[in-house]
């Protein structure tokens, strides 16, 4: 059935899926062996090296990042989705930035999550209230 719903898409948007899948398996494996410093370090270096293409939509990113971690494994993590998002943004012409923040739980928990905003306006992620945002990139 997803297969067949694969197939039904327009091309871009296939297109989209599939890097997507990609970049997010690439995300989960740079984050369990390279340490955030380097991360963080590629990122700026794609943002410098990237002409923006033919700009997707936002809400076609999102869904994009949404649809292929719902079916890859290990995948879900806010912190792999807005590394994600933050290199798709960036490649079709936004300027989003990767913010990360904690909370205490009502267990007086840290609680640590990651978000996109653009223009402080939350892009992908859940809705921030209540977490202080520790850094933004």
């Amino acid at each position: 059935m997803l297969l067949y719903k694969f197939f039904k898409l327009p091309y871009t948007k296939k297109i989209l899926l599939i890097e997507s899948a990609l970049l997010l398996i690439g995300a989960r494996v740079l984050l369990l062996i390279a340490p955030f410093n380097l991360i963080r370090n590629f990122l700026s270096i794609r943002r410098k090296s990237k002409k923006p293409k033919k700009q997707i939509q936002i809400e076609d990113i999102r869904w994009s990042i949404d649809a292929t971690s719902n079916h890859i494994p290990f995948t879900k993590s806010c912190l792999v989705k807005a590394l994600v998002g933050q290199i798709l943004l960036k490649e079709n012409g936004y300027n989003p930035n990767l913010c990360i923040g904690v909370s205490k739980d009502n267990e007086n928990q840290l609680d640590a999550h990651a978000w996109i905003d653009i223009n402080g306006k939350t892009i992908i992620g859940k809705t921030i209230s209540g977490y202080k945002e520790l850094i933004k990139l």
